[in-house]
């Protein structure tokens, strides 16, 4: 993940907090996806829903697609490396991926999320690079 896309996930971790589904508010900076929080919920279960209700508030509070974009590949880059370090987590990772990929505007990170979530699947996370199979474009 290049430095631009690392501080733009992380300054998307400000305010939607996603423990479970419950949403914090926006902090005085400006709204931001909580990443770390995410990720939590996206390796305990797949977070399909989780990560829908991120994006529509994240739209609401009047992120770009391409920013939305950037924080779905920082969240799934931080699942992949969690699935690579314990397997055990590679089916729901799997499904998490598959999720993300949905919720993606951009097609190239779409089909690449969900080759990274059938390798996943297939026990293969630590063969991934991460940030090239999560990145979105740059465009």
């Amino acid at each position: 993940m290049s430095i631009k896309n690392l501080v733009l996930a992380t300054a998307m971790s400000a305010a939607i907090a996603v423990p479970g589904a419950v949403f914090a508010q926006a902090a005085p900076t400006g709204p931001a996806l909580d990443i770390a929080s995410l990720v939590a919920t996206c390796s305990a279960s797949d977070c399909t829903a989780v990560i829908a209700a991120a994006v529509a508030r994240a739209k609401r509070l009047g992120f770009t697609a391409a920013q939305i974009n950037t924080a779905l590949g920082a969240v799934s880059a931080d699942l992949i490396a969690a699935a690579a370090v314990n397997p055990a987590l590679s089916s729901v990772v799997s499904a998490s991926l598959s999720g993300i990929a949905g919720a993606s505007t951009d097609a190239a990170q779409r089909a690449s999320l969900q080759t990274a979530a059938n390798t996943v699947a297939n026990g293969g996370a630590g063969s991934i690079d991460a940030g090239t199979a999560t990145a979105a474009s740059s465009s």
